[in-house]
């Protein structure tokens, strides 16, 4: 994730994908996306979807071009990023947030995803990658798409979400105008953290999913 996000726009964001590609000989891809990776799975599937086979994306946003917002860009600009950190840990924290019980093979998993995120925001994020992941997400928004701007393509959607995570009302929006959709459902209680507590199965439903591609 982080390495994408230095790129500031899906011009340079399509063309470093795609330069990579064609460096270690691949033609034909499958692009698959969770959360925040999902607005980059997206951006490159608007560019590129002529080579993509399939898409997996997983509590991920829809865009839409009300959720931006100019001042919060200058916002994040100015304001320091200490302030920015804690608001942002403060976000995760609800992320991570699980109303029902975890099972005991998933606690482990699930302490150390919170590590890594907890490492990430103290050592490893800086203000510059943080303007590179809102400025993504600004154009993913400034670019909405419905599915006859892919009508040529034949390949599949597979779209994966929980009840109670924070982007589930997206689902119905990405399902609607990505053609050839289809969805995935975990029950509440999970939130975002639904994937990696139910390890098993979320790989399962994709493993099941490609078999039709």
């Amino acid at each position: 994730m982080n390495r994408f996000t230095t790129f500031g726009t899906l011009d340079a964001l399509s063309r470093g994908v795609n330069q990579i590609l064609e460096v270690e000989g691949i033609d034909r891809v499958i692009v698959i996306g969770q959360s925040m990776s999902a607005i980059i799975a997206q951006l490159y599937f608007q560019r590129n979807f002529a080579r993509v086979d399939a898409m997996v994306l997983t509590n991920a946003p829809a865009p839409r071009k009300e959720k931006n917002k100019k001042s919060a860009y200058y916002i994040i600009k100015i304001i320091p990023f200490f302030i920015l950190r804690f608001a942002i840990k403060k976000k995760l924290n609800r992320l991570t947030d699980i109303a029902a019980a975890i099972p005991p093979e998933a606690e482990a998993r699930c302490r150390f995803i919170q590590a890594r995120l907890n490492d990430m925001l103290d050592n490893k994020l800086n203000k510059k990658t943080m303007i590179n992941i809102m400025k993504l997400a600004f154009e993913l928004n400034e670019n909405e798409y419905t599915a006859g701007d892919f009508k040529e393509w034949n390949g599949r959607v597979l779209i994966i979400t929980c009840e109670d995570d924070i982007y589930f009302k997206d689902s119905d929006s990405l399902t609607s105008n990505l053609p050839n959709a289809e969805l995935y459902t975990f029950p509440k209680g999970l939130g975002h953290m639904a994937p990696m507590i139910h390890r098993d199965k979320f790989f399962s439903i994709i493993n099941e999913f490609l078999k039709k591609v």
